[in-house]
C-alpha cells in the first residue's frame, strides 16, 4: 500500500494489496478498496472499489479496469 500526502481515510477501511492512494484522497468510513487499485489524487470515494481498477474524481467513478489476460 502506498498512501501519498493530505490522504484521509475513514475507520475501518480496508484497503487491500498494492493499493496506491493519490494526494489529497478522501475515503469514507467503512469501504473497501481492492487489491491492485489505484485512488486518483484528489479524489472522493463513496463506494467499494473492486480489485485492478483505477477510480478517479469527486465522487470517485471507474476509470480504467486492468485486463488481467
Amino acid at each position: 500500500v502506498h498512501i501519498n500526502s493530505g490522504v484521509q481515510i475513514g475507520g475501518q477501511s480496508k484497503l487491500g494489496d498494492e493499493v496506491l492512494v493519490g494526494s489529497g484522497a478522501t475515503i469514507l468510513q467503512g469501504l473497501s478498496i481492492g487489491n491492485k487499485s489505484t485512488i486518483g489524487l484528489g479524489s472522493v470515494v463513496l463506494s467499494k472499489v473492486k480489485n485492478d481498477v483505477t477510480v478517479l474524481g469527486n465522487t470517485a467513478k471507474t476509470l480504467r479496469i486492468f485486463d488481467k489476460s
